[in-house]
């Protein structure tokens, strides 16, 4: 039953919390360690409160393990289906009585939900989040997707459920998160492929191969940095409309921002890390570079293309034009104007 392992949790929880404590204070009383009064006043606070929170759960668990659980379990899953379907049947009204969401919002989430199949049923920030991307990416939302990113989602559930303890549980919040992500990459993935093939132009043999290291050391390398930028503008060069190139900036300061937390939590999201690029391969062909010699061929490129430039000044002869080499040289510009 999920309150009697609610319950457990919360045990375990407080149960450590108070051994952490406990063991602070008696170091500072045999001089091992020195806490401040603040600190001391603090953990003894903290053990106190927690004690009670712990009596009173021992109790309630105590209680429920003595019930009829077969009984219990029937009236928790009733109580569930009743508020379920209460949530469901008054989901419109509700959207329609949001204050946080702009008109246009809200009467793009009620098409959405009224489009939506009976067995298909979305919250009510899965339905806002929608119709916000949507109008972001000026990309046309449609039955369709709205079943691809449910898929997505629950695909992409059943590959992280095992990953969450106690350590990660933070990363629950990603779970909306990235399945968004890989549905807007594989639409505009779509969209590129069809306007390519309107325009008659080369075919399309899909998005370059990322590398993981760029991510990693984007901010203390600027070989990382310029593979990365390189990498960004080739498939830029894919986009054919301003709609597509706004839509895969868009995507990719997500991508990057997503990416870039789940790598600095290393091992403790490893399972997420590797979902999520299992994901954005399955449905957008986007793979990760594993061959050592077009990894390295890249990275000797950029490093021959450095050894030219000099770095410590900057000037409009600069042959690496990248964002942060154009922002220090509009910085430059934008003094000398103000000294004439």
């Amino acid at each position: 039953m999920e309150i009697i392992k609610d319950l457990e949790n919360k045990i375990k929880f407080l149960t450590l919390n108070m051994i952490k404590s406990r063991k602070q204070l008696e170091e500072h009383k045999s001089g091992n360690i020195k806490l401040s009064y603040i600190a001391q006043a603090s953990a003894e606070d903290s053990i106190d409160k927690n004690s009670q929170l712990l009596l009173k759960y021992q109790k309630k668990l105590q209680y429920l393990q003595a019930q009829d659980l077969k009984k219990l379990a029937e009236q928790e899953k009733i109580k569930k289906e009743t508020l379920e379907n209460n949530y469901f049947q008054y989901q419109i009204p509700r959207l329609k009585r949001d204050k946080t969401k702009s008109k246009k919002t809200i009467e793009e989430a009620i098409i959405i939900r009224n489009s939506l199949p009976n067995d298909l049923k979305l919250e009510d920030e899965d339905l806002f989040q929608l119709s916000h991307k949507s109008q972001e990416l000026h990309l046309i939302l449609h039955l369709g997707l709205n079943r691809r990113l449910t898929t997505i989602r629950e695909e992409f559930k059943q590959m992280t459920e095992k990953h969450i303890d106690t350590d990660n549980k933070d990363l629950i919040l990603f779970n909306y998160r990235i399945p968004i992500i890989v549905l807007q990459l594989s639409v505009l993935l779509n969209n590129i492929k069809e306007n390519i093939k309107d325009e008659k132009l080369k075919d399309f043999k899909g998005f370059p191969k990322f590398q993981d290291w760029w991510i990693d050391q984007l901010w203390s390398s600027h070989q990382a940095y310029m593979c990365f930028f390189k990498w960004k503008r080739i498939i830029l060069g894919l986009c054919i409309s301003d709609e597509q190139k706004k839509a895969f900036e868009f995507i990719f300061k997500n991508w990057l921002y997503l990416k870039k937390i789940l790598n600095s939590k290393q091992n403790i999201a490893y399972g997420y890390n590797r979902a999520f690029d299992i994901l954005i391969e399955k449905y957008t062909n986007l793979k990760e570079e594993f061959v050592l010699s077009n990894m390295h061929s890249l990275k000797t490129i950029i490093e021959s293309l450095t050894q030219k430039e000099d770095f410590t000044t900057v000037s409009s002869s600069h042959t690496i034009n990248t964002p942060y080499m154009q922002f220090k040289l509009n910085k430059q510009l934008e003094k000398e104007n103000n000294k004439k």
